[in-house]
C-alpha cells in the first residue's frame, strides 16, 4: 500500500462512513421532531424511506455520468453536495421540506454508492482488492453506529434535532478535503483512449517504475455503456444477481435494524438503550468477520451459506413467541451477525463482475435495486408487523432471503483470486 492507495482508501471508505451516518441518526432525530412537526405514522414512514428512495434516484444516474464523463469530478462535487445539504437541516421548519431535503440527501448517497465502490477497484492492487471492497460495507456499518451513538449523546445533551441532522456535515466536510485534487482512474483513461494520460496518472501517484501492464487496452471502438449494455446477452445474468442479491440482503436487516423498537416489543424483548447498544455492537463485529471471510473465503460459497443461514435465524425468529426470551434474543443475534458479515459483499461483488466501461453504471443499478427494496420493507414493516403479527412477518422476510439463495445459486460467479479485468469478463454470459 502506497501513500497515495492508503489516501484513496481513506476518501471511499470515509464516503461509506458518512453514508452510513446519515442514516444512523434518523430514528433519534425524527423522535425529536415528531412533536414539534406533529408527525403522525405516514410521515414517519415516508421521511424513513425518502433517503432510500433518493438513492434509487441518485446511484443509477451518477452511475451512468462516471462511466461517461469520468470518476474524478463527480467525487469531491457529490460530497460537497452532501455537506451543504446537512447544513440545510438546519433552517427546515415543516414535514414537506425536510422530505424533499432527506430524498436530496439520498440522491447525494446514491451516488456515492456508484462512484465510491468503482474507484477503490480500478485502484486497488489484486492481492488487497477483496479486503478493501468488503471493508466499505464495514465503514458504511461503523458510520451508521456511530451516527446512532452522536445522535443519543446529543439528544441527551439537550440538542435540537435540526442539529442532530447537520451534524453530517462535519464527516462529510472532512472527507470532501481528501478528495480534492484526486486523479482520473487510469483504468477508465485508458478504456476511453486515452493512455497517455493514464500513464501520466500512474507515473505521477506511484512511481516511474509502474506502467499499465494488466489493465485492460482500449479497443479502438467507442466503448459500450449504459443499462441497455447491463442488460445485452453478455451481463444481463450478473446484473439480475447484483442487484437481485443485495436487495435480498438489505430488505431484511434495513427493516429489523431500524425499527429495533417494533421488533423487540414484537420479540418479547425489552428496548433499553442496552439492547440497542448490543445490536449495534453485532452489527461491528458482523462487519469485521466479513472483511475476514472475504480475504480468506471463496466468494459464491460465502454469498450461498450466508443466505441459508439467515433464512433459518429469520424463520427462526417466526416462531419467538413461543419460545423464551432468550431464544429470540439468539436467532435475532445470529441474523444480525451473519446477515452484517454477508453484506461486505454487496461493494465486492458489483465492484468485480463489470468492466470498467459500466462499472459504475453497473454498481448505481445494483444500489438502486436494493433500495427500491430497502425502501418497502422500511415502509412496510410497521405495518405488517401490526396487521399481520411477528410469525407472518418474520417468515415473509425468511422468504426474501431464500429468493436470494435461489438466485445465488443460479448465478453468482466465482471472482476471488482473480484480476480485476478478469473477474469482470470471464464466464460473463
Amino acid at each position: 500500500m502506497t501513500p497515495f492507495l492508503w489516501r484513496v482508501s481513506a476518501f471511499t471508505l470515509g464516503g461509506m462512513f458518512t453514508d452510513g451516518y446519515i442514516l444512523g441518526h434518523i430514528g433519534i432525530a425524527l423522535g425529536l421532531a415528531t412533536p414539534e412537526l406533529g408527525l403522525n405514522g405516514l410521515w414517519l414512514g415516508l421521511l424513513a424511506a425518502s433517503t432510500l428512495l433518493g438513492i434509487l434516484i441518485g446511484a443509477p444516474i451518477a452511475g451512468r455520468l462516471a462511466d461517461r464523463f469520468g470518476r474524478r469530478r463527480l467525487l469531491a462535487v457529490d460530497f460537497a453536495v452532501i455537506a451543504a445539504g446537512a447544513l440545510a437541516h438546519l433552517f427546515v421548519t415543516d414535514p414537506g421540506t425536510l422530505l424533499a431535503l432527506r430524498t436530496f440527501m439520498g440522491i447525494a448517497i446514491g451516488a456515492e454508492y456508484a462512484i465510491g465502490a468503482a474507484v477503490l477497484s480500478e485502484f486497488a492492487p489484486r492481492r488487497s482488492r477483496g479486503t478493501l471492497l468488503a471493508s466499505l460495507n464495514g465503514a458504511w456499518i461503523v458510520g451508521f453506529v456511530a451516527g446512532f451513538a452522536v445522535a443519543y449523546v446529543m439528544r441527551e445533551a439537550g440538542a435540537d434535532w435540526r442539529a442532530i441532522f447537520a451534524s453530517a456535515a462535519v464527516p462529510a466536510l472532512a472527507v470532501l478535503l481528501l478528495r480534492i485534487g484526486s486523479p482520473e482512474s487510469p483504468r477508465w483513461l485508458l478504456a476511453n483512449g486515452r493512455g497517455e494520460e493514464a500513464q501520466a496518472v500512474v507515473e505521477r501517484f506511484y512511481g516511474g517504475g509502474y506502467g499499465l501492464e494488466g489493465l485492460a487496452a482500449a479497443s479502438g471502438e467507442p466503448a459500450k455503456r449504459g443499462l441497455a449494455e447491463l442488460f445485452s446477452p453478455a451481463y444481463r445474468t450478473r446484473t439480475i444477481f447484483a442487484g437481485g442479491f443485495w436487495a435480498c440482503q438489505v430488505m431484511p436487516l434495513f427493516a429489523l435494524t431500524i425499527f429495533l423498537p417494533q421488533v423487540f416489543e414484537a420479540l418479547g424483548i425489552g428496548t433499553e438503550l442496552g439492547a440497542e447498544m448490543l445490536v449495534n455492537g453485532m452489527l461491528l463485529v458482523g462487519a469485521v468477520t466479513g472483511v475476514i471471510a472475504i480475504k480468506y473465503l471463496p466468494r459464491r460459497k460465502l454469498v450461498i451459506v450466508t443466505f441459508g443461514i439467515v433464512a433459518a435465524a429469520l424463520l427462526a425468529m417466526s416462531f419467538a413467541g413461543s419460545f423464551p426470551v432468550w431464544f429470540g434474543i439468539g436467532a435475532f443475534a445470529v441474523f444480525v451477525l451473519v446477515a452484517s458479515a454477508a453484506s461486505n459483499l454487496e461493494y465486492v461483488y458489483p465492484s468485480e463482475i463489470f468492466p470498467t466501461e459500466i462499472r459504475a453504471t453497473g454498481m448505481g443499478f445494483a444500489a438502486a435495486l436494493s433500495r427500491v427494496g430497502a425502501a418497502a420493507s422500511t415502509f412496510l414493516l410497521p405495518v405488517a408487523l401490526e396487521k399481520f403479527g411477528n410469525m407472518a412477518t418474520m417468515a415473509l422476510l425468511a422468504a426474501i432471503a431464500v429468493l436470494g439463495l435461489v438466485i445465488s445459486v443460479l448465478w453468482a460467479p466465482e471472482t476471488q483470486g482473480k484480476s480485476l479485468d478478469e473477474a469482470s469478463r470471464e464466464g460473463a454470459q
